[in-house]
């Protein structure tokens, strides 16, 4: 392979770019696998999120070089997007209770690809039922290393009207004309990617809770211990393994992820390890119609009870389908 020619890319530095090729200048490549080749290179562009379109061919090919040409067509990079929801556990219960004023409303903006890099920067502003504040700034390629992230994060809640236990499956809700829950969240993640399709991460963050006299008169283990400010540092290590040929919507491949957490590190009086495993396996079994198998395992240890902090699948863990 003699050059690697790179097209569309009007905004997306070239490295970031060559990052996600499985092959590069001075590679040899087998003319009967060559189409494979270009076809996982395509995938891995395409999830990154940052390309519409990409194609890959070969030019000015004789018998010992070729050059190889990479088109590209980028996405819009800025969303502003106004935020309404309901905020009930989904729309069945909110249509059932009739509560319609449990919705919150407000603002996001994201810019991807910020300064060419694959950087996002995100923020939100979300009023309602629950207030949502937040900033966040992910950096994939420090120092353009193509191995080394770092990503930066703050996000603040609060709440007038707060589920302080469950019965029977359904929430009980508190209300109060001031905030009876606050909750802030600070964290520094560090990524590793060594290899294209295996990833790293290694967070630190800094979480604070904290409830109104009247939430706790309600359920003083709410938070943790009878407490009614808590305040700890968490450490977790993330590992994914991803083949699948979408982030989005996989059809094809495999993916591997665990996630280990140690909540109140340092902290004498509260400490909680996670561990999740998730595996999921999506393959084509007709010529219109896709399987996909998951198997997801949870656990955690909380030697004492506190109702906003146990741990279980639901929500951002349930399966999707």
């Amino acid at each position: 392979m003699n050059n690697i020619l790179i097209q569309g890319n009007k905004k997306t530095k070239p490295f970031i770019i060559e990052r996600e090729l499985t092959f590069k200048r001075g590679d040899t490549l087998w003319l009967p696998y060559i189409s494979k080749v270009f076809e996982n290179s395509s995938n891995n562009l395409l999830k990154t999120s940052l390309f519409n379109f990409v194609s890959m061919d070969t030019i000015n090919t004789n018998q010992e070089k070729t050059d190889i040409i990479i088109q590209l067509t980028e996405r819009w990079y800025l969303w502003p997007i106004p935020v309404f929801e309901q905020a009930s556990r989904n729309v069945n219960t909110w249509i059932y209770e009739k509560d319609y004023k449990k919705v919150n409303y407000g603002f996001f903006i994201a810019q991807a690809n910020f300064r060419g890099r694959d950087e996002l920067l995100r923020a939100i502003i979300r009023l309602g039922f629950r207030e949502q504040y937040g900033f966040a700034y992910t950096i994939p390629h420090l120092f353009r290393s193509p191995n080394w992230g770092i990503e930066i994060k703050a996000l603040y809640y609060r709440q007038k009207q707060v589920a302080y236990k469950t019965e029977n499956n359904k929430p009980l809700y508190a209300f109060g004309s001031q905030y009876l829950y606050t909750n802030s969240d600070y964290s520094l993640l560090f990524s590793y990617r060594p290899q294209i399709y295996t990833w790293h991460q290694l967070s630190l963050s800094y979480s604070s809770y904290s409830i109104h006299d009247s939430l706790f008169s309600l359920n003083p283990n709410f938070i943790y211990d009878s407490l009614k400010h808590i305040e700890y540092p968490t450490i977790s290590y993330s590992f994914l393994w991803d083949k699948t040929n979408s982030v989005s919507y996989p059809l094809k491949g495999f993916l591997f992820n665990t996630d280990i957490s140690y909540d109140g590190l340092f902290n004498k009086s509260f400490s909680m390890p996670a561990l999740l495993l998730k595996t999921a396996y999506f393959y084509k079994t007709l010529p219109r119609l896709y399987h996909a198998h998951g198997l997801s395992f949870s656990y955690s240890d909380l030697s004492r009870p506190s109702y906003i902090l146990s741990k279980a699948f639901g929500y951002n863990t349930s399966p999707r389908g």
